[in-house]
């Protein structure tokens, strides 16, 4: 299912693209070539153009605004490594990314729980913590509960560097914050 509202994003942004070509296209024979009746008609398909235009972009907005950050999707991989003795028990680690916490709650409250039946024996954040100054707040709360979950190693994302370098965004959550180390 998740592969499918891609599809249909991907396919909405394509058509965005393919109906902006026609409608250049459309434009430059209106302005160059075309007769007075024929220029009537090429009127009337780019207004129909830049129509269906303007409501492939709102349809992309709302998609944005409403879908996206509501979609929570685990995927699981594997990779195998000679560094590993012959036996040993695989390591499980969990990536998040790109919370962007917001002034209330959306995913925040399930991530523990979902992240937790996955059993890690380590998490990993890669940055973009939040968009608001409450939404740090919230952030903050959903990385001490990661904690007792599992050891949380974490970096920046640059939307934190620009917006919430201040803010110290790991400060007594548990969270080891790297910063340019290894």
């Amino acid at each position: 299912m998740p592969m499918v509202r891609v599809l249909i994003f991907v396919a909405a942004v394509a058509l965005v693209y393919v109906l902006a070509l026609d409608a250049c296209v459309q434009e430059f024979r209106r302005r160059f070539r075309w007769r007075k009746v024929e220029g009537l008609l090429a009127r009337a398909w780019m207004r129909a153009s830049v129509l269906l235009l303007a409501l492939a972009g709102i349809g992309c907005m709302l998609y944005g605004r409403f879908i996206e950050p509501s979609w929570l999707e685990v995927t699981h991989a594997t990779i195998s490594t000679a560094k590993m003795p012959a036996g040993a028990h695989p390591i499980r680690a969990v990536l998040i990314s790109d919370i962007h916490s917001q002034d209330e709650p959306l995913l925040e409250p399930a991530l523990p729980g979902v992240i937790a039946a996955q059993k890690p024996d380590i998490i990993f954040y890669t940055g973009d913590s939040a968009n608001t100054v409450k939404g740090v707040a919230i952030f903050r709360e959903l990385m001490k509960r990661l904690t007792a979950i599992a050891p949380v190693y974490a970096v920046q994302g640059n939307w934190d560097i620009a917006r919430w370098s201040s803010h110290q965004l790991f400060d007594a959550t548990g969270v080891e914050e790297l910063r340019m180390e290894h």
